[in-house]
């Protein structure tokens, strides 16, 4: 419910601002925000690894075409820092697959993980989600 309400705050804050390519720009927005619900719905860990890189797309493109005088500079450093930091959350998952022989998030909750393993785990997805938070 919030996604979809912040996401009409985003097209009505938009709206005198985007000049050209205005469809595109909101089809952009519609899919990132199909997406994002893909996120929060997801029970499977790897459904959500997949909406959440997925959102990755629509991202790209709307710094790419309608970002600021720097947009190019911006959309690379944006990908390669989403990259970098997705791997590990993607190894935390692997790691977290392989102890519980299930992307099941309630499956995950029942593992007898330590706490060094539950640290390095935190970190992993830490970094991967903080890559995609605006500064």
């Amino acid at each position: 419910l919030l996604t979809a309400f912040m996401t009409v705050l985003v097209v009505i804050a938009g709206w005198e601002v985007i000049q050209y390519r205005v469809a595109q720009y909101m089809a952009a927005f519609l899919i990132m925000e199909g997406l994002m619900i893909g996120v929060f719905a997801a029970l499977d860990a790897l459904l959500f690894y997949v909406f959440f890189e997925a959102m990755l797309v629509p991202m790209f493109l709307i710094i790419g075409i309608w970002g600021g005088p720097r947009r190019v500079y911006a959309t690379l450093k944006f990908f390669l820092y989403t990259f970098f930091g997705s791997v590990f959350m993607l190894i935390a998952l692997i790691y977290l697959y392989n102890q519980a022989n299930s992307f099941e998030i309630l499956d995950f909750h029942k593992l007898p993980l330590t706490m060094t393993e539950q640290v390095l785990i935190f970190f992993a997805f830490l970094l991967g989600f903080s890559v995609k938070v605006p500064m």
